[in-house]
């Protein structure tokens, strides 16, 4: 699991990032990963694929962005095609990869 320390760094990570969206959207920090926010299950996944807090770790990334992508989460659908894509934390599926994709361009059409 990922240690409360670690995710202080995400979080901070994820502040310096915002830029002018810094006071209109809130950072989700803390315990929220756990809790199922996922939009921080999808940070924490991308710390774990960069290796930012702690070592590089593609199947932790992987499990984060599909915990993320079920619940709609579109950052995570496109970083979990690519990791199905590159075969990073899971075998490669281009089938797989093209799915994920296929419904956020669906998602995108109908906004």
């Amino acid at each position: 699991m990922t240690s409360d320390r670690n995710l202080k760094k995400i979080c901070a990570l994820n502040r310096r990032r915002a830029g002018p969206w810094r006071n209109s959207r809130p950072t989700p920090c803390g315990r929220t990963p756990k809790q199922g926010h996922a939009v921080a299950q999808c940070n924490v996944g991308i710390a774990y694929y960069h290796g930012v807090g702690f070592g590089r770790d593609f199947k932790k990334a992987f499990g984060w962005f599909l915990k993320a992508a079920e619940q709609g989460n579109a950052d995570a659908q496109f970083n979990l095609a690519g990791c199905f894509y590159d075969g990073l934390g899971t075998e490669q599926d281009y089938k797989a990869a093209a799915r994920p994709a296929k419904s956020e361009i669906l998602r995108e059409d109908i906004l």
